[in-house]
């Protein structure tokens, strides 16, 4: 009867705290063991999507392409390189900054597998032709690249005579640079606002053209080119009201007879001189 009351009372005897402590720190191993498994090496945090926002349709492949070159060439890592938690997002949005010429390149996360870039474009304000050269012109008179194939077959068709310019599109000015046209800088901010500005005023007058033509980048003299491939020239320092109302009163009393083989001169308000 000893012996057994003995057996009994050690099997009723609890669990020592050696084997308790081996038997959590199992546990915890192995939900370490999971977790590092999962978040290195399972490809649950892989980046598996780019969102672009603000580049044309054009540019959004080379995003795409210039952010996987980004995370892919970055140095060795003992885990899979496109892994979100360590991809470099200021890497990601330098290296597409460049590609893509751009004013500026944000990345944002979005786990698990999301990568989101804001590209702000350089404001293409006016195309510039130039020795031949179509080049995108920004706000502040840098050359902001070369134009698409949509646009410059616009800027074409308005050099050829075959369409007048559109208010919802880039103006076009035409003036063969001295300087080397690969050269950053063409002009300055003040010109380029001065011929956007006279861009609009000019098409809400009601005056056609095709193209603002000038000698010279820092000229006010403008030689609009007419539908007739005649020149009307403005001053650009001067108010152009006056001067869209002279051209308006010529055109409105034009006579057929009235041959213009060279231009008309209107920057003079109420006084017209033709060649």
């Amino acid at each position: 009867m000893r012996q057994q009351a003995s057996s009994h009372g050690r099997s009723l005897r609890p669990t020592s705290p050696r084997n308790r402590w081996i038997g959590v720190c199992i546990a915890l191993g192995a939900i370490s063991a999971a977790a590092v498994w999962f978040l290195f090496v399972s490809h649950f945090w892989s980046i598996s999507e780019i969102e672009v926002y603000g580049a044309p349709d054009a540019d959004r492949g080379d995003v795409e392409q210039a952010s996987y070159a980004a995370m892919d060439n970055s140095s060795w890592k003992p885990w899979d390189k496109r892994n979100i938690f360590f991809v470099n997002a200021s890497s990601v949005a330098m290296t597409v900054q460049q590609k893509l010429f751009a004013q500026s390149v944000t990345v944002e996360k979005d786990y698990p597998n999301i990568l989101r870039l804001n590209v702000v474009e350089r404001q293409r304000s006016v195309v510039l032709y130039s020795h031949g050269q179509q080049l995108l012109v920004d706000t502040s008179g840098a050359i902001a690249g070369s134009t698409d194939e949509r646009t410059g077959a616009y800027m074409e068709s308005l050099l050829s005579g075959k369409i007048t310019a559109d208010a919802n599109k880039l103006p076009l000015i035409v003036v063969d640079l001295d300087q080397n046209v690969s050269s950053t800088q063409v002009t300055d901010e003040a010109t380029v606002k001065l011929w956007i500005e006279s861009y609009r005023a000019l098409m809400q007058g009601g005056v056609r053209f095709r193209y603002m033509a000038f000698d010279r980048p820092d000229s006010s003299l403008a030689r609009l080119k007419a539908p007739d491939n005649t020149d009307v020239l403005v001053d650009l320092d001067l108010p152009l009201a006056p001067q869209i109302a002279t051209y308006t009163v010529f055109t409105d009393n034009k006579k057929k007879t009235d041959i213009v083989t060279q231009y008309i001169d209107v920057r003079v308000p109420g006084k017209i001189f033709v060649k």
